[in-house]
């Protein structure tokens, strides 16, 4: 008795924990989206229905009666397996596992000996067989004798029902979705072996069973399977459209390349997690390396890349692999896509993204090369055959057939659907359609609205105002209009008369009139109206509008002179304003992709809210701040409302302070930095201690990010009684001929591709130049090229204490 009760707490502790482990996925995987209802109704009944076959009050009289035995084996064996199945626990289990998990779980799911199971003809075996084998021999009685006897005959009952089943009508990912037709045929055999089965125990009876109840568990068994027949029949004929056999995305290679080394390392581990295979690159000299030896099926990439960028890398994997190529980059001007995708990208996807979006777009990417038909060539010196899966198109004989069946079609109907057959890459319109299926050049007016619109005025007007007057003249010329319309049209003549008298007499008048409007109209309201329409451009922000000379006097150009300086600072006003909001968006986008990507991974469970991450979230935290502190900056200064405090001050001194500031990361690096004067010591000179320390600091960290161990970096002071001149040189990367022009501009960089722990905002340089210019100097650079460092220059004429 101690095993029978042990078999019930064991059996009731596994049910109760695919209960809570059914609950625990579904809530894990929230995130992924809405798990349908219905499934885990699904789930929990058939908990319900096989705990009821196994430990409930059927399973008691089971031991002693075979017609209850017969219903508790319906249940675990067909309708608990059925309810299972349609829940989808694999599924379930995949979108809630940790990435290594769920990839094991994909493994497993392909090995060869699932597959065999998963056949339709082992699982037809499987349960058919074990059916016959307890039936026909001892073990049926057997099996009550010992409890674990007991308890592996109905773990095979209930798991060949399973397997049966999943072969069958799987909606989960499964190592291979045979055909409709061998699924018929296996559920055929199977359900013709079972209703054999079923008659045969009429007239035999397994040991210890009397007739009579061999009988009715008999009929329990060959009347309770046909009505889950059509159900099943129509479950199977399915096609593999939401499960079925799993497909090669799960295995798909995938190369991700980034210089923002978290962020690739955040897309990869998502793009893991969806059970793909994933190299990651930071460089794109490596990333063309990558491709021809990794060769990935999608490539993701970042287009400012070092060594060359994502633009060259995209041309030059194009030579060679037809990969599928999508851009991932902080880059939304139009002109950047079109340039991208003209080079051989597939898609586009802007920073800040979602990283569940770009797995989703990665997947539907390699299910696009494997699931989406191509028509076949006709072969050479045949007419046209188009074949797109279970279609085929014969243009010869004007015959369609689906799957070997003729399909009857009218004559535009085939034409129509040849057309979209043989054009299978293309959107086409209305008006292509037209002219393709009809074979002519579509003339007529598409407007029908606009053409029944006008139809209709047309109407009235000749019903109202022409058509009385035209059926008038008709009764006078066919002499049956009576005296009272007479009288009326004749009143309707003598008015008319006088009117003519009146416009002939007044007609020089209303000549000369016009001639006086004309003019002045001419010379004076054509340009008070530019003046209007200019104002009112400008009102609408467009600040390129501009009036010409009115010629109408002094007055008049001076206004206009006016107008158009206003519109020119105005102008200028607005496109400094718009450069600044389009250079700090792309700026920003960076940064907020790691940071919405890393939040986005600590959700999904794809990241670990460990020190390494909070870490990654407070830098990205500190360089938005330091964007928003250095634009601050850059706008005072460019707007000259940077105030300024002179005060005397020794320019040697002020620049042995930035020397020793940035000195501890100098020698961290290995770079050798020193101050040098040159040129008679001088009185103090007056000078803005804060804002030149921030110049020569912003000068000096430039110099250090972009020289290399082992280099030197020197800041020289030369002053007289005139100016200060500060020279900071360095033996770094140097500054190429075509970038030099722009080092001074908003977020320029020489290497787009520079990694961003090596740069501060993209601000520095400009901010620098504004605040020199800002108290009357000049900043300049010169270098001999890459490779042969850099120069920055301020002359700064000393400027006298105001106020």
């Amino acid at each position: 008795m101690f095993g029978w009760t042990l078999f019930r707490y064991v059996t009731a502790l596994a049910f109760g924990l695919g209960a809570v482990g059914y609950a625990a996925g579904w809530w894990a995987s929230r995130h992924r989206g809405r798990w349908p209802i219905h499934r885990a109704v699904l789930w929990y009944t058939g908990l319900f229905c096989a705990g009821v076959g196994l430990v409930g009050p059927i399973a008691e009289a089971a031991r002693t009666s075979f017609p209850a035995h017969m219903v508790g084996h319906l249940l675990l064996g067909m309708v608990a397996p059925l309810c299972l199945v349609l829940s989808a626990p694999v599924t379930l289990a995949l979108r809630a596992l940790p990435v290594v998990q769920a990839r094991a779980l994909s493994w497993a799911l392909r090995t060869a000996l699932v597959r065999a199971l998963t056949h339709p003809v082992v699982a037809v075996v499987l349960n058919v067989g074990g059916l016959w084998a307890l039936y026909t021999t001892d073990l049926y009685g057997m099996m009550h004798t010992s409890v674990w006897l007991y308890a592996l005959v109905h773990a095979h009952v209930f798991l060949a029902g399973y397997l049966f089943t999943a072969a069958m009508v799987g909606i989960d990912p499964n190592p291979h979705r045979s055909s409709f037709a061998l699924r018929t045929a296996a559920l055929i055999g199977f359900l013709t072996a079972h209703s054999i089965l079923a008659k045969w125990l009429y007239g035999h009876p397994p040991a210890g069973v009397d007739f009579a109840d061999a009988r009715i568990g008999a009929q329990i068994m060959y009347y309770a399977r046909p009505p889950g027949t059509p159900r099943l029949t129509a479950l199977t004929s399915q096609r593999s459209g939401q499960g079925g056999q799993m497909t090669d995305p799960l295995t798909g290679r995938v190369l991700v390349v980034d210089d923002e080394v978290d962020l690739a390392e955040l897309v990869a581990e998502y793009l893991r997690k969806a059970g793909l295979d994933v190299e990651v690159r930071h460089d794109g000299t490596d990333a063309v390396a990558a491709v021809r030896e990794y060769a990935p099926d999608v490539l993701v990439l970042d287009l400012g890349l070092p060594g060359i960028d994502g633009i060259e890398v995209c041309r030059q994997v194009r030579t060679f692999s037809d990969c599928h190529v999508l851009m991932l980059t902080a880059r939304d001007d139009e002109v950047d896509k079109i340039v991208g995708l003209s080079v051989g990208a597939d898609d586009y996807v802007t920073k800040p993204f979602s990283p569940r979006e770009l797995v989703a777009r990665v997947q539907a990417m390699l299910r696009r090369a494997r699931t989406r038909p191509a028509p076949t060539p006709p072969p050479a010196g045949r007419a046209q055959e188009l074949v797109i899966g279970d279609l085929v198109v014969d243009e010869a004989a004007r015959e369609v057939r689906v799957g070997g069946e003729s399909v009857a079609l009218t004559r535009i109907e085939f034409d129509l659907l040849a057309a979209l057959a043989t054009h299978t890459q293309m959107v086409l319109s209305r008006r292509q359609l037209v002219e393709i299926v009809w074979d002519t050049r579509w003339t007529g007016d598409e407007h029908l609205t606009a053409v029944l619109l006008i139809g209709l005025i047309i109407v009235v007007v000749t019903a109202v105002l022409v058509g009385p007057n035209m059926f008038y003249h008709e009764l006078v010329e066919s002499g049956h209009a009576d005296e009272a319309l007479g009288l009326v049209h004749l009143e309707d003549a003598f008015r008319s008369v006088s009117l003519t008298a009146l416009a002939i007499g007044g007609l020089p008048a209303l000549y000369i009139a016009g001639l006086l409007t004309f003019y002045l109209y001419r010379t004076i309201g054509r340009s008070l109206a530019s003046f209007s329409t200019a104002a009112g451009e400008v009102a609408a922000g467009n600040y390129d509008v501009r009036v010409t000379s009115t010629k109408l006097g002094p007055e008049f150009d001076a206004l206009a002179s006016s107008f158009n300086e206003m519109a020119a600072k105005l102008s200028a006003v607005d496109t400094t304003r718009r450069q600044m909001l389009a250079d700090l968006a792309h700026e920003m986008r960076t940064p907020l992709a790691s940071l919405k990507g890393h939040l986005e991974g600590v959700e999904d469970g794809v990241v670990a809210l460990d020190a390494h991450t909070t870490g990654i979230l407070h830098a990205q935290i500190t360089r938005l701040e330091r964007l928003a502190r250095d634009i601050r900056q850059l706008t005072a200064a460019e707007e000259g409302m940077t105030r300024l405090q002179l005060t005397p001050q020794d320019p040697e001194h002020l620049a042995v302070q930035a020397v020793a500031a940035i000195e501890p990361d100098a020698a961290g690096k290995g770079v050798s930095i020193t101050a040098v004067s040159t040129g008679p010591e001088t009185a103090p000179v007056p000078l803005d201690p804060e804002r030149m320390g921030q110049v020569l600091s912003n000068l000096l960290e430039n110099a250090l990010r972009h020289t290399p161990t082992g280099g030197t970096i020197i800041l020289r002071t030369d002053h007289t009684a005139e100016a200060v001149t500060y020279t900071v040189t360095d033996t770094g990367e140097g500054i190429s001929a075509e970038s030099l022009p722009h080092v001074f501009e908003r977020f320029y960089r020489a290497n787009t591709g520079r990694e961003a722990h090596r740069g501060g905002s993209g601000l520095g340089l400009a901010i620098s130049k504004a605040l020199v210019e800002a108290q009357g100097g000049t900043l300049e650079a010169t270098s001999d090229g890459h490779g042969r460092g850099a120069s920055f220059r301020i002359h700064l004429p000393y400027r006298r204490p105001t106020g």
